[in-house]
């Protein structure tokens, strides 16, 4: 390794651990500058810390909402000083914000923070992730035509590959909604907004972030483990009995939720 390259690895090692000593060794080195040492690291320190917050915040604006600018801005210096990321890129930065907040004592006035970060999480997951052409009802009829009315129960369906599936006792779907740009803040929540069941998808160039019964996300939750449509089906009406699987397959179905795997028929044998 160059000099140069060590230098900058040991830099970039001494912003992340301020016990770091070699890197004041490097700098005594460079110039004659009338800052001490460690005051001209912690320049870059701060600048570096402050950047990420910012990063945290565009990712976690709700969150910042709930508990204001000031609150978010010293829970994130101490989610940094926990767990510092190691890539430059924001898809996928701070996966761990909502495990973290779990465990966060000066936000326990707020319980229901650590899952809107789990939604924020989500959406962004379901932003950046793969494109796909979704189910629509003509193709399940073509299937039909081609193979039978009997398969259809022996179909694998898979999720739109950009999904995100999320559970809550909390509202948060609707905190959420509450708290965008063009909205301000103010919610009334009754007994049956509680518990909710979340389906994050992009079935075309749109986020949606929908709030699905139970039935329905039994139904989600079976195809995403590899379910036959027939015992997805069943698994909606086992999980809520009042429900019509049929009508709960063909909401989600004409909602986009679904693609063929490989693109083509798959059938269990």
């Amino acid at each position: 390794m160059s000099r140069l390259a060590e230098l900058q690895t040991n830099f970039a090692s001494a912003l992340r651990d301020p016990a770091n000593s070699q890197v004041m060794l490097d700098l005594a080195a460079i110039g004659n500058e009338p800052l001490p040492h460690r005051a001209r690291l912690d320049v870059y320190r701060n600048n570096v810390a402050s950047s990420l917050t910012d990063a945290l915040a565009a990712l976690y604006p709700v969150c910042q909402r709930l508990v204001g600018e000031e609150f978010f801005r010293a829970m994130a210096q101490a989610y940094f000083e926990r767990s510092m990321p190691d890539a430059a890129s924001l898809i996928g930065f701070a996966p761990d914000f909502a495990g973290f907040l779990v465990g966060f004592e000066p936000a326990r006035s707020v319980p229901y923070l650590p899952d809107i970060a789990r939604l924020e999480h989500a959406w962004h997951k379901v932003y950046h992730g793969q494109d796909a052409d979704v189910l629509t009802a003509q193709d399940l009829q073509a299937f039909v035509e081609a193979l039978g009315d009997q398969a259809l129960d022996r179909l694998v369906l898979e999720l739109a590959p950009a999904h995100q599936l999320l559970m809550s006792p909390y509202p948060i779907s609707r905190i959420w909604q509450a708290n965008q740009p063009d909205h301000d803040g103010v919610l009334s929540i009754a007994e049956d907004d509680r518990n909710e069941r979340i389906f994050v998808v992009r079935p075309h160039a749109q986020v949606e972030v929908r709030r699905v019964s139970p039935g329905a996300f039994a139904f989600l939750c079976a195809v995403q483990g590899g379910a036959t449509l027939g015992r997805a089906l069943i698994a909606a009406f086992e999980e809520e009995p009042e429900c019509d699987p049929q009508i709960v397959f063909a909401e989600l179905l004409n909602a986009g939720s679904f693609v063929l795997p490989d693109q083509t028929s798959k059938v269990t044998s």
